[in-house]
């Protein structure tokens, strides 16, 4: 087996050049032998999926067919092994119900296969062996042609287990209903939950809620600044038209080797306030070379950096070398005209590395 150690909190300016091993540790020794081979330093494992529904929020729009009832987020009934989120989908399965009998729910955008063309789901059943059928359906519905399903087999009983489904053979089309089916081909009762539902980076696109762009660097380099040894400021090509982001232009800048912690850059803007444009969070196409990155974005009047009169918040960044969307509460800014937009990307720390954002547009 693969053992993975996280180091990530230790002193990481010294150089370390022994390793050392303590197996059982914690017992006196019985005369055991131990192996272990291949000692490497690895990169945090970065996820190839995107979440479709976590269940953590309002419950989407459902239904239920054949004698299954009771829908409904409730707290999750085992905060363990895969799954250790605080809310999950539960549904019964009543004594009697049709074969087919299952639920499903409306997906906020569209489930569209290009790439890793599977689903995964987290899947908490009372009994192993029950075949667990998810279906996919367009705006259609239920219409030959324009449906796919596929079967999985739970494998535990009343355990967090993920179920990955195989929609390889699916038609290319946009998905917006998932249907699940528990226990299929049974008639027996049972009380069934399900959660973190994903499926391949870009293979789903969520309904796009209103924005306002603030600045998508497709034009001119708007006035800008620098300062704590960042560099570079220039609009570029964009390094990796893919994901969620493929625009032709984004920013870049440079932290070099030593800058201040502080160190960052900002752009001038039309003015900012949230209370006018009726939305009060700020989103922003980031990339980045490492994951684990705190960006901090900060907003400042015509005053300047001026107590009171500025907001910041921070988000840290979840891949390397790709773009994701980091969205910014500035619920609590003060009511006041924003007209310099500053961002510090990998903020605390002196490292040096290039980096890339753009999209920034208000959401709600």
């Amino acid at each position: 087996e693969t053992l993975i150690y996280d180091f990530s909190a230790s002193d990481l300016s010294q150089d370390y050049d022994r390793v050392v091993i303590f197996f059982d540790f914690g017992n006196v020794g019985d005369d055991t032998s131990y192996y272990f081979d291949n000692i490497r330093l690895s990169l945090p494992a970065v996820s190839n999926f995107t979440t479709v529904e976590d269940f953590q929020g309002d419950v989407p729009g459902n239904f239920s067919f054949g004698g299954v009832e009771g829908v409904q987020a409730v707290s999750n009934p085992n905060p363990s092994g895969t799954n250790t989120t605080s809310t999950v989908m539960q549904f019964t399965k009543t004594e009697g119900a049709e074969v087919w009998g299952g639920m499903g729910f409306a997906v906020d955008g569209i489930i569209n296969f290009n790439g890793t063309n599977q689903i995964k789901i987290n899947s908490y059943a009372p009994e192993a062996g029950k075949v667990v059928k998810v279906k996919l359906e367009t705006v259609e519905g239920n219409v030959d042609g324009l449906t796919y399903e596929f079967d999985m087999t739970t494998t535990v009983a009343n355990q967090w287990e993920v179920l990955t489904y195989d929609f390889s053979a699916a038609p290319d089309l946009d998905y917006v209903s998932f249907i699940v089916f528990y226990d299929f081909g049974n008639q027996s009762a049972g009380v069934y939950h399900f959660d973190e539902i994903q499926v391949g980076l870009g293979e789903y696109i969520p309904t796009q809620a209103p924005t306002i762009a603030i600045e998508d660097f497709e034009g001119d380099l708007p006035g800008n600044f620098s300062f704590g040894g960042v560099e570079g400021v220039q609009i570029v090509e964009n390094p990796n038209s893919s994901g969620t982001n493929t625009t032709a232009n984004v920013m870049q800048c440079t932290k070099t080797e030593g800058s201040e912690v502080w160190g960052g850059m900002g752009i001038s803007v039309d003015p900012i306030n949230f209370s006018s444009a009726g939305m009060n969070q700020i989103q922003i196409q980031s990339y980045s070379p490492e994951a684990g990155k705190v960006i901090k974005v900060k907003l400042e009047t015509i005053e300047g950096n001026v107590d009171g009169l500025t907001y910041e918040f921070d988000m840290t960044t979840t891949v390397a070398n790709q773009w994701e969307t980091l969205t910014y509460d500035f619920s609590l800014a003060p009511d006041l005209d924003y007209v310099s937009f500053i961002v510090f990307y990998d903020f605390g720390n002196t490292g040096e590395g290039v980096y890339h954002f753009d999209e920034i547009k208000l959401v709600n």
